[in-house]
């Protein structure tokens, strides 16, 4: 058995892909592991380019089968005894992948480790966001109602013309994430998620992207086990390497996690949310790009 399997998923990302799977190699030194890279029917020239790559054991999805699906599928074939979801759009700085172990096979019955996470950098060496409280109804609530805000402030002002966008809403507060790791009630986000290879490492195929990480290690916190970020691993995150260009679809497939996730896991009926998201389809300037999602929202 190998240390640690690596499971790196691509869609559309060859370069950045290429440049994480390179950064792995170039810095891991002292243990035994594996990359794994799963393609999700990737159009850019990534399965010429991987399908022969010796440094890879390279899957190749004939459609795009989400994250949690994709992971599943290379996590399956894993020979490591620890797994570390690597998103494409990261680059090791340190031989952060031994340090992981290292932790692990140190602390982890100690401090009851269910997963590992390292506070993320952007390319300036800014902490990113990293990790952070499971979600509660309110919390998924609120969220939407902000988006609702925004979209409909956009709507309005390209009515009116104006030219120069809205505003971003404010990034998640990254201050204390280090601190805040160290809750009974905290979760790493999947760009650097470093978990044993056991029975709670599967995904929840009902979610296509977002939230099926922090589902995942919900099952973990259940069973006792707990979620930190550490010192010592260096990852640049780049965040959204593979983003879709339009805002609302991005943000669509947020939407009917977070609605999966409050049915499953709050016990909670989402009158409330599915309201929300279905105000915000509403919006005149993006209805018509969004209506083929609206019986998939009731469906759920």
């Amino acid at each position: 058995m190998l240390d640690v399997s690596v499971i790196i998923i691509n869609y559309n990302t060859l370069k950045m892909t290429d440049e994480c799977i390179c950064s792995v190699i170039e810095k891991t030194e002292g243990i035994s592991y594996e990359i794994i890279l799963v393609d999700n029917a990737s159009s850019d020239g990534s399965k010429e380019f991987f399908s022969n790559d010796s440094r890879v054991t390279y899957i190749y999805n004939d459609e795009n089968l989400g994250f949690g699906r994709a992971n599943n599928i290379g996590i399956e074939i894993a020979t490591g005894k620890y797994l570390l979801l690597l998103n494409s759009d990261t680059l090791l700085l340190n031989n952060a992948v031994k340090l992981f172990f290292n932790y692990f096979e140190k602390y982890g019955d100690a401090q009851s480790i269910g997963a590992l996470g390292c506070v993320l950098k952007d390319p300036r060496g800014n902490p990113v966001h990293s990790g952070g409280l499971f979600p509660t109804y309110k919390a998924l609530c609120s969220y939407q109602l902000n988006q609702l805000r925004v979209d409909y402030i956009r709507s309005i002002r390209r009515v009116l013309g104006f030219k120069r966008p809205i505003r971003k809403p404010k990034p998640l507060k990254t201050v204390n994430e280090y601190e805040m790791s160290y809750s009974d009630n905290y979760s790493v986000i999947g760009a650097d998620l470093f978990l044993k290879n056991d029975r709670f490492a599967h995904f929840d195929e009902r979610y296509f992207m977002y939230l099926e990480e922090t589902d995942l290690q919900l099952k973990l916190h259940l069973s006792g086990k707990r979620c930190y970020l550490i010192d010592g691993p260096e990852i640049i995150h780049f965040e959204g390497g593979g983003k879709v260009k339009e805002h609302i679809l991005h943000n669509v497939w947020y939407d009917f996690s977070s609605i999966i996730y409050a049915k499953k896991n709050l016990k909670k009926h989402p009158f409330v949310l599915k309201l929300l998201v279905f105000a915000r389809f509403a919006n005149p300037i993006v209805i018509n790009r969004s209506r083929r999602f609206l019986p998939k929202i009731i469906a759920i």
